[in-house]
């Protein structure tokens, strides 16, 4: 089979036989579904075996409860060497009928993209995550993807579509107490991977109480900013300003620092920040302070949360001159 699909479960027996359903409805059928059961202690089993019933393109296995990553991992493992494409599915999603295929066309068609995402629905719609959906898909190209990779994990990782050979060079997924999906396209994108929406495909994302993004210590957001400062710091600079001086750029200077990064100053507009000092002696500056992008300026990292803040920065930053992902980056 040149695609295989990534499944792993875990205690989901009222939703996994859905979303085994929706991936035998495909309308592209050259797949094999590799469901990865995580030492589940309901009735995932069965269910799972009843949905696929005599479809020998699905393959289970059974191992002891040993986390997402490793079960990632063991999926991966059992994918055979010829196929070329790896998509992934989560046990209360669905794939809409043409998804795998709308994936599979774009990567045939663009060799420079590594990574196919796909358009989200979430379900239900009025779930707090709509408005992260929402960012989401307005994600398209690759020039969208670059310029928002630090705000955010920019993909819904069920929804994907990637190359094997691409996911094989990065050695799989990793465990390092953070999302494992948001450290793995950083870690493809720092290899000169390329991430874009393939047109027309789309992927139901079931939101729930229990699911991980929700309930695991991985993914909350003390997890987020350590891994944002660590692919930031890896990005070569000493030293950086940091245009925020409230919280959230408190909090992302804290965790470069940990990362060896100095902080030079941060960059504020609320006339009651503007000439003091955060972090015991970084001096807070106006935007009329800075002295212009040039060699030797630090580089400027944007780190307010607020509404709408982002793009009001990156159109006064480009305005003074300042080139996106050469002097300044979003990181919130």
């Amino acid at each position: 089979m040149p695609l295989s699909i990534i499944l792993p479960v875990r205690n989901a027996m009222h939703s996994v036989g859905a979303a085994v359903d929706s991936v035998r409805a495909q309308r592209w059928s050259h797949w094999q579904l590799i469901l990865v059961d995580d030492g589940s202690t309901d009735d995932s089993l069965a269910r799972a075996r009843a949905a696929a019933g005599s479809d020998t393109r699905v393959r289970i296995l059974e191992r002891p409860a040993q986390g997402l990553v490793p079960a990632l991992n063991a999926g991966l493992a059992a994918v055979a060497e010829p196929c070329r494409y790896v998509a992934r599915m989560d046990a209360d999603d669905r794939m809409h009928p043409d998804r795998l295929g709308c994936q599979v066309r774009f990567l045939d068609a663009n060799p420079a993209i590594t990574v196919a995402s796909s358009h989200v629905v979430l379900e239900p719609a009025t779930s707090g995550l709509l408005r992260y959906v929402h960012w989401l898909n307005s994600l398209v190209t690759w020039a969208d993807i670059e310029r928002q990779l630090y705000v955010e994990s920019p993909v819904c990782h069920p929804g994907v579509l990637l190359r094997r050979s691409a996911l094989v060079a990065a050695k799989g997924y990793r465990d390092h107490a953070w999302p494992e999906d948001y450290d793995l396209w950083l870690r493809l994108c720092a290899a000169g991977a390329r991430i874009a929406q393939a047109p027309g495909a789309q992927h139901v994302w079931c939101d729930s109480p229990g699911r991980l993004t929700r309930t695991d210590p991985r993914y909350g957001s003390d997890r987020f900013l350590a891994l944002k400062a660590h692919f930031l710091a890896k990005r070569g600079p000493k030293r950086v300003s940091i245009w925020g001086a409230g919280r959230d750029g408190r909090r992302l200077a804290r965790a470069l620092e940990k990362e060896g990064v100095a902080i030079h100053t941060f960059i504020d507009i609320d006339p009651r920040k503007i000439g003091g000092v955060r972090r015991g002696t970084v001096p807070v500056i106006g935007p009329d302070a800075l002295p212009g992008p040039g060699a030797g300026e630090p580089i400027i990292i944007t780190a307010v949360g607020v509404p709408g803040a982002r793009d009001k920065i990156r159109a006064d930053l480009c305005a003074r001159g300042y080139e996106e992902l050469r002097d300044f980056v979003c990181a919130a």
